[in-house]
């Protein structure tokens, strides 16, 4: 008896959520960026401290004037082949799902439809660019006409000769009809069908790399047409080591993995690697800290929490 693999389900622990702060009294606008990779974390954090050097004294004597926030560098790749392959486009097509939750038109649909619903409606009535398709428009590529082979046509015709059957298809290649639709036995119907929904599937996924690209692009500026509205606020979460830590990011870095080829129409490299720095932000209700509260969890906090054995942890913590 063989034990089945249990799924990693990598993509609901670890993930970096952009807050996208929002008009006064509206929730921030949350945008997910899940990893289907393991990632490279390194966290530092220094003290400082006031030195003193006293007559006679052969050591110092130092005042501890606070600390700096805490530092994480994140690496990671994303391989838009990798994802297909294992998880599909359909069931992450829900981390495009950034339309704010407060949207006047959701709120009417929910009323009859449900929220989830509601979200469903009108995210398929936005009718999100496609990245892939748009690059295919301005770069003026099309899919390549069929072409009859010669040298094809001069086997099949001996195949013909022999087999009745294959007359058939001699018939449909000289009917200029892409050899690719003859192979993998499914003929011009599930052959070519499910060739399609492949490249749906990987327009899908390619367009997802591209928008979360965009996102972390977006982490270090602000809301140009009212600027008092900062750059996103971006929570780390990764197992229970690094629980929902507020943070900006710094700087960024983008890759291209050459080793891994380009997309020939998009010219998407295959595998990009992302490099950020994040520094910790605690700032809350300016407040005592209350692990998992959806505000008072972002108040600054020391040691007093970690020696407590109902909290163990400076980390803000999932909201309850």
């Amino acid at each position: 008896m063989t034990t089945p693999i249990k799924p990693r389900d990598l993509e609901k622990k670890s993930m970096l959520i952009f807050e996208f702060p929002q008009e006064m009294g509206k929730s921030p606008l949350r945008v997910t960026l899940p990893f289907y990779e393991n990632i490279n974390i390194t966290e530092k954090k220094k003290a400082n401290y006031k030195k003193y050097n006293l007559l006679g004294r052969p050591s110092q004597l130092y005042t501890y004037t606070g600390s700096d926030s805490r530092k994480f560098s994140i690496d990671f790749h994303m391989s838009f082949g990798h994802i297909l392959e294992e998880h599909g486009a359909a069931p992450i097509e829900e981390f495009r799902t950034y339309i704010d939750s407060e949207n006047k038109a959701v709120q009417m649909l929910s009323f009859t439809q449900g929220m989830a619903d509601a979200l469903a409606t009108v995210i398929n009535e936005a009718a999100f660019r496609s990245y892939s398709s748009e690059a295919r428009e301005r770069f003026n590529i099309k899919p390549e006409e069929p072409k009859e082979s010669e040298a094809l046509n001069n086997v099949l015709n001996g195949l013909g000769s022999i087999v009745d059957g294959a007359l058939g298809v001699v018939s449909t290649v000289r009917d200029n009809t892409p050899i690719l639709n003859l192979l993998g036995g499914g003929g011009d119907t599930e052959g070519f069908g499910s060739r399609i929904n492949s490249r749906l599937q990987y327009d899908k996924v390619m367009d997802l790399v591209i928008y979360w690209t965009h996102i972390i692009r977006s982490s270090v500026t602000n809301l140009s047409e009212n600027p008092i509205y900062g750059p996103p606020i971006v929570r780390l979460l990764h197992g229970s080591l690094f629980d929902d830590i507020p943070c900006i990011c710094t700087n960024y870095t983008v890759s291209p993995v050459e080793e891994a080829g380009y997309d020939k129409d998009t010219m998407l490299p295959r595998r990009i690697k992302y490099s950020m720095v994040l520094e910790e932000l605690r700032a809350g209700d300016y407040q005592k800290y209350e692990r998992g509260n959806v505000v008072k969890r972002d108040n600054v906090v020391g040691w007093e929490a970690v020696i407590n054995p109902r909290v163990a942890s400076m980390d803000p913590g999932a909201i309850k």
